[in-house]
């Protein structure tokens, strides 16, 4: 069985009951990783939030009419839409989207690749998008969105305590991550993120596939 990294390895050794003649290898890749800066988000006059939803239509719908209401609310802030490659093919869709932001100053659909989309962004919006992943590694806040009374998609459902169900409450985490009172607990909290993630992609490792052969 291959998997992503060591946290995927043992999660399903946790879970499974017969694995004994099973052997798992890890085959994924590490992604740019940097230490967490809270001066990104405590020294700017603004802040950069970048919002990423999975690669359906229905899950961009959700996020991008989330998007633009945040981003009516939050009119100093800069509110970056990321869609799914496989998406943007559409152009129709794509030209519909455009359409909805003419008037907007604040809320823009990013065309940049996802390394610069992080290194850009403080803060992440996500809900069962992997590049929570990439986005905590490269120093940014993880805030998950969950429907109301849904199973929980978040790929970081064991450790990310960021989590909201409206509107209200991501209004609320970003004015929080951003007090100066909270620096120690958001450090501590982001440190233990950054060390979950790490084990969630790993490099992989030829020579431990080849002795299963």
């Amino acid at each position: 069985i291959f998997t992503t990294g060591s946290l995927v390895k043992n999660y399903f050794k946790k879970n499974s009951t017969k694995i004994q003649n099973i052997h798992m290898v890890i085959t994924g890749k590490k992604f740019l990783n940097k230490k967490f800066n809270i001066k990104r988000i405590l020294s700017s006059e603004t802040c950069n939030i970048l919002i990423c939803p999975e690669g359906l239509y229905t899950e961009t719908d959700i996020m991008f009419n989330l998007g633009l209401s945040l981003s009516q609310k939050k009119t100093k802030f800069n509110f970056n839409f990321r869609i799914h490659p496989e998406l943007k093919q559409n152009k129709k869709y794509m030209g519909n989207l455009n359409n909805r932001i003419k008037n907007f100053r604040n809320f823009k659909i990013s065309n940049n690749s996802l390394d610069d989309d992080i290194n850009h962004n403080h803060i992440l919006i996500y809900r069962g998008s992997s590049i929570c992943v990439n986005g905590v590694l490269g120093g940014m806040v993880p805030i998950y969105y969950k429907l109301h009374n849904e199973i929980s998609l978040d790929p970081l459902f064991e450790i990310n305590q960021f989590k909201a169900e409206n509107e209200s409450q991501i209004l609320r985490y970003i004015d929080l991550l951003r007090l100066h009172k909270n620096k120690k607990k958001l450090n501590n909290k982001m440190k233990s993120l950054m060390n979950y993630c790490k084990l969630y992609y790993e490099n992989f490792d030829e020579k431990k596939i080849l002795k299963y052969l």
